[in-house]
């Protein structure tokens, strides 16, 4: 796919700092012509989960506590940082573009931003990491766990080198909901006291980010349907529609039986 847009170096709006500064176009083609890798990465990652937990059953769970609160803490940054640089582009291109223009097209984009694109892009891969912790400490790995993290890897890296101008919000979203997720991960490490309220808000969170990933999806398909100009391929959107549907499900089905469903066993057992 071609791309008619340009990579702002200078944005007014936003300093872009020297190690931002990459090459957009070799990146771009290099996924292109090697995106499968990260199919062969989560056939391994499947695969090691399995394993993994035989190999584990007749042995101790390990305690990786420090190992935990460092593991987060870093992903908590990373999150935080992709948040913060990739932000204010969005919030540019909506101000001046518009809502509309910042689900379909790409002015006001800058190198900075898609240097944290890219960044978030393979950060997927890194939180494969996660499952391993869950794995040496003899946890469940549930569907919504793996099935996210394989999904959300390739369905990243795989368009990455379309330059999706969705993706900024989807990006977004994630990275704000992530700084969240693994502070908390890290907090709870250290052996933190948090309410119970708090778990329950971010899944509510992560509910309402899929909530508006199937409406920003919806919004661009039937727009396009209807004529309106939208640098989005269909299979783009049919993809990412999916994607975000099961992902709701599957949180949704997450939070009635963690929440709902025990809050009303212990009311029964109460009476």
């Amino acid at each position: 796919m071609e791309l008619n847009f340009t990579i702002s170096s200078n944005p007014s709006y936003l300093q872009v700092y020297d190690f931002e500064k990459y090459d957009h176009e070799g990146m771009r083609l290099w996924l292109k012509k090697n995106w499968s890798f990260i199919v062969y990465t989560s056939i391994v990652y499947v695969s090691l989960i399995h394993y993994g937990q035989k190999w584990m059953a007749e042995r101790k769970p390990y305690r990786l506590k420090i190992q935990l609160v460092v593991w987060n803490g870093l992903l908590t940054i990373l999150s935080f940082a992709v948040f913060i640089r990739m932000l204010p582009e969005l919030i540019v291109e909506c101000t001046n573009e518009g809502f509309y223009s910042s689900l379909c097209h790409f002015e006001n984009h800058n190198v900075a931003t898609s240097f944290w694109g890219v960044l978030f892009c393979f950060s997927k891969i890194l939180d494969f990491g996660d499952t391993l912790f869950l794995v040496l400490s003899k946890k469940p790995v549930i569907l919504l766990h793996w099935y996210h993290h394989v999904t959300v890897a390739i369905y990243c890296l795989y368009v990455a080198d379309s330059s999706d101008p969705s993706s900024r919000w989807f990006a977004v979203m994630n990275s704000f909901v992530h700084t969240i997720m693994y502070a908390y991960y890290c907090l709870k490490a250290l052996n933190v006291r948090i309410s119970r309220k708090i778990s329950m808000l971010i899944t509510s969170i992560q509910i309402s980010q899929m909530i508006f990933g199937i409406f920003i999806n919806f919004l661009t398909y039937f727009t396009k349907v209807n004529g309106v100009a939208c640098d989005r391929p269909y299979w783009n959107i049919e993809v990412a529609l999916l994607m975000y549907t099961s992902y709701f499900i599957l949180f949704a089905h997450f939070f009635h039986r963690v929440y709902v469903s025990k809050s009303l066993q212990q009311k029964t057992k109460k009476i």
